[in-house]
């Protein structure tokens, strides 16, 4: 039987003072910073939301309710975030069997993060949680090795949390348990708040590309989460060389996408440092695909499920897909290698199976026809593209 899920406690009762204006009720995207922060934990399936209120509490009350969630004031709230944490922790059902703790502010978190959490916490409660005590289990979201928010906190916690008075608030509390999971996360959001109006509009420009992973997450999602093997990540490495240095020379060109606009060159980069992420699954193009969907990137997902064979008529009117299809043909391994090199080295593994013999014939048929359409609107071979110019990926997607 799966345990009941936890509680939400948001904290928004802040003055907001260093940024001049309410943060709770900043737009962003099609909503307030409150409601995408409601809608967050809504999405992952969260029932128990309660929104801690007190610096204008009468604009931001609204608000919280015509969005689903609970509205909790304090009234101590100009004596410091650790006592919202408390008013809101004080209205929970005394048998909540854990809660997440997010300030307002970390407003781009991923759902796919949250989902992580609560899965992870099912699972180890469901085990016996720490030492045998589930209701103590304390997980702590990571990114590139940093804690960030929101921390999963098992329920036995609440009560002494609410007579908790040492120094450094909830951090100092949760600190003194050294039985903490740390669970890696594909999320960089969970270490960005927004304190400042630059920072707000940081967070704002971000949210216009949320639906692409930067190469950070997606590192963090293949090495520190999927733990794929050094050679595929090494591939997906080189093959993002090879395809932003094509899609970078497209835009250079008349006319670069099948729209006639540019590429992106993130969705490029993202979709094929991830693309071999099911790599040993059966239909692993498509496996990686569901699983992309399932992360909140369903524009990489379109990518990644094309990427061992694009569908027929697409060859000649090169996007973000035909561009990664034709880069990971023209890596072996982590080496770059031309498509008659590539092709001709599969023909002679499977040239006693007329089936995949065939099937290697249709890709190194697209392929072809790809380069060639490249290198129509470029001006230039493809090997003199790659030869000509490389942008490299960020030193962060590189460590080992």
């Amino acid at each position: 039987m799966t345990a009941p899920g936890p509680a939400a406690v948001i904290l928004a009762a802040g003055k907001s003072t260093r940024m001049g204006r309410d943060k709770p009720l900043l737009p962003l995207a099609d909503r307030t910073v409150v409601e995408r922060v409601i809608g967050l934990f809504q999405t992952a399936g969260i029932a128990d939301i309660r929104v801690v209120v007190g610096h204008h509490r009468e604009r931001l009350v609204p608000v919280v309710r015509k969005a689903g969630a609970w509205a909790v004031f304090n009234p101590d709230f100009q004596d410091g975030m650790f006592t919202s944490v408390q008013a809101g922790l004080a209205t929970l059902d005394p048998a909540c069997p854990g809660v997440m703790v997010l300030p307002v502010d970390v407003s781009l978190i991923r759902p796919a993060t949250i989902l992580r959490l609560v899965d992870t916490w099912q699972s180890t409660i469901q085990n016996g949680g720490v030492q045998g005590d589930a209701g103590r289990t304390i997980l702590h979201p990571t990114f590139q090795g940093r804690r960030g928010h929101p921390p999963l906190i098992g329920g036995r916690h609440i009560a002494d949390i609410l007579k908790w008075r040492g120094n450094g608030g909830l951090r100092a509390y949760l600190a003194m348990w050294p039985t903490a999971r740390e669970i890696p996360v594909a999320d960089r959001f969970i270490l960005m708040d927004m304190d400042t109006r630059e920072d707000y509009e940081n967070i704002a420009r971000d949210c216009l590309g949320y639906d692409v992973p930067s190469p950070e997450e997606c590192r963090a999602l293949m090495v520190d989460i999927l733990a794929v093997a050094p050679p595929v990540w090494a591939h997906c490495r080189a093959v993002a060389d090879v395809a932003v240095t094509l899609g970078h020379a497209l835009n250079q060109g008349e006319g670069a996408g099948p729209a006639g606009g540019p590429l992106s060159l993130d969705l490029i980069r993202a979709a094929a440092l991830v693309h071999d992420l099911a790599r040993g699954q059966p239909d692993h193009a498509h496996a990686g695909a569901a699983c992309l969907r399932a992360m909140g990137f369903p524009a990489v997902a379109d990518i990644v499920a094309v990427h061992m064979a694009l569908p027929p008529g697409r060859e000649d009117t090169p996007g973000e897909a035909e561009v990664v299809f034709l880069a990971d043909k023209l890596v072996a391994e982590d080496i770059r290698v031309t498509l008659e090199e590539r092709f001709q080295r599969q023909m002679a593994r499977w040239g006693h199976q007329p089936a995949a013999l065939a099937g290697v014939a249709r890709k190194w048929a697209q392929a072809s026809r790809v380069r060639d359409a490249i290198e129509k609107r470029v001006g230039l071979t493809v090997g003199s593209i790659l030869e000509g110019g490389r942008y490299d990926l960020p030193a962060a997607t590189r460590r080992d």
